[in-house]
């Protein structure tokens, strides 16, 4: 078993104004950002700075790959991964914050 050696957390109060400012959207605007995740899924495509992102192969490749496993088999693991150690650094940020620059745009989700 590796070594867990924790890093400096970053915060501050900007950090902490900006994740609220970027979790502080309308309630339309939320649900319009889930509609067109959810349409994007089905089309197997979305937009992202006017250009087409197609996923949809990537997509079906997961999920032709996929297989699920039984509560009472057990998973064989060949070669278990060697890790020494293992960093990690605590900050103040989210995923959320990939919607600051679709906020400003106009043509929203």
């Amino acid at each position: 078993m590796g070594n867990l050696r924790l890093t400096n957390v970053r915060d501050s109060d900007e950090m902490a104004a900006s994740r609220k400012s970027e979790l502080d959207i309308d309630r339309s605007f939320a649900r319009a950002l889930g509609h067109s995740a959810v349409d994007a899924s089905f089309r197997g495509k979305y937009k992202c700075n006017d250009e087409d992102v197609d996923w949809g192969a990537a997509v079906e490749n997961a999920v032709k790959l996929r297989r699920s496993i039984p509560p009472d088999e057990a998973v064989q693991i060949d070669h278990p991964p060697v890790i020494d150690e293992t960093e990690v650094e605590v900050a103040n940020d989210d995923s959320c914050g990939c919607l600051s620059p679709r906020k400003t745009q106009a043509n929203g989700p």
